[in-house]
């Protein structure tokens, strides 16, 4: 994605938080594990994306999307590098590192800035 705006001068970029799950099988090769759900609050960003039927798109508050960035960077801190240092998929790294999960999380919810507490965080 950086590498891609970098083609462009004028990118509206947009949050949005997704659950559709994706692995890499090979380089620049990607399957699509699961359908899921993407999270936008901003309204033309919301009335494009809804044109595909398979995005799943729902529109959301600044509030609530604030509080989902937030829960899915607690998510993209505890699994991915579990995932990388135990060479497995998402479903298989936190049985038995739980200790792990709520460390990071309770890093997360102690930063100023963050509008969660440690507990929505695990639950994420």
């Amino acid at each position: 994605c950086n590498g891609a705006l970098s083609l462009v001068d004028d990118a509206t970029i947009v949050p949005a938080v997704t659950t559709h799950g994706c692995f890499e099988t090979q380089p620049f090769d990607v399957t699509h594990a699961g359908p899921g759900t993407l999270w936008v609050s901003d309204e033309e960003a919301f009335a494009t994306l809804s044109a595909s039927e398979t995005l799943n798109v729902v529109r959301v508050s600044e509030v609530e999307m604030k509080e989902r960035l937030w829960k899915k960077l607690a998510v993209s801190c505890v699994l991915n590098p579990l995932t990388a240092l135990h060479s497995c998929r998402n479903g298989e790294a936190l049985p038995g590192r739980e200790d792990v999960c709520r460390a990071v999380c309770a890093e997360i919810a102690s930063l100023d800035d963050c509008p969660c507490t440690a507990a929505d965080l695990e639950e994420a």
